[in-house]
């Protein structure tokens, strides 16, 4: 039977984490990964003593965005039924069928990645619980896409499959803390797409190379709470974000979207040992 786990990396904000685990609903088998980068809030003993965390990690030393989703990854691919892997941010709320659409979608499709689509500033939490949403997914989603804009992925909620880590590959680690590393994951599916058309690589289907949002998978996402209630964590988290900037800058030749756009280099750094998949450290996990 296939499975779905759940990843959700926190850094305190208990109530949130609460909430965002509360709304989880599917018909499929599920286990949930919880990543917890030190909290100090009681996060560790409500997960150790809730009886709703499935496999809680503790990282005593706090782990980046990109370290804890390829922390909580790997976990779920040891099981070999694992055939869906949801990404979640913990200051969100799901609509009770937001995941269940996702799969759907993504067995329609076969994308590499489906992603939820935000509704913050179209309506409330309680607005969102109530739609019925009859259909998994509509013609709209089915749509050809055309250019990378018309993916629209977010990256605070969205699932990938064991066939994503293996086109695309493992996230960067060398993203410190938070910022850009979704941006350096997203371009590897624009590089994928080019080396497929370019070189006619019959390994990879390039239908599959995308990262849709779906518009029947829709969630509410309260957004920058780990900032907001983490005061001390403020002048670090602003610092990453001007060297991470920095970073993809110099991995891919232009910044984020003009290297979407075509411009940039079309291997990282420019160099032609590597391709779309490449970070430092990839031989931890098998891929070259």
């Amino acid at each position: 039977m296939s499975k779905l786990y759940i990843v959700m990396p926190v850094i305190n904000c208990l109530e949130l984490t609460q909430s965002a685990i509360d709304s989880i609903k599917t018909n499929c088998s599920k286990q949930i990964i919880l990543i917890d980068n030190a909290s100090t809030d009681g996060t560790q003993e409500w997960a150790l003593k809730s009886g709703l965390i499935d496999n809680y990690i503790r990282n005593d030393q706090r782990k980046s965005v990109s370290q804890s989703w390829n922390q909580g990854v790997e976990l779920a691919l040891k099981d070999q039924d694992c055939q869906y892997i949801a990404i979640l941010n913990n200051d969100i709320v799901l609509h009770q069928k937001t995941l269940n659409h996702m799969m759907a979608f993504m067995d329609q499709t076969k994308y590499l990645m489906v992603t939820a689509d935000n509704v913050k500033d179209r309506m409330s939490v309680e607005v969102m619980k109530q739609m019925e949403l009859p259909q998994e997914y509509t013609d709209f989603d089915t749509w050809p896409i055309e250019g990378w804009r018309a993916e629209g992925p977010d990256f605070s909620c969205y699932m990938i499959s064991r066939d994503t880590i293996e086109v695309i590959g493992w996230f960067d680690e060398n993203y410190e803390g938070a910022y850009c590393e979704d941006q350096d994951f997203h371009i590897r599916f624009e590089r994928a797409r080019r080396w497929v058309k370019e070189y006619n690589d019959q390994g990879i289907a390039l239908d599959r190379i995308h990262a849709k949002r779906l518009s029947t998978a829709p969630y509410f996402h309260y957004a920058s709470q780990t900032i907001a209630r983490n005061q001390n964590l403020r002048a670090d988290i602003s610092s990453y974000h001007g060297r991470n900037q920095s970073y993809y800058l110099r991995k891919w030749g232009a910044e984020h979207p003009q290297a979407m756009d075509g411009g940039g280099f079309i291997t990282p750094f420019g160099d032609a040992r590597y391709n779309w998949r490449w970070w430092e450290g990839v031989e931890k996990y098998g891929y070259k």
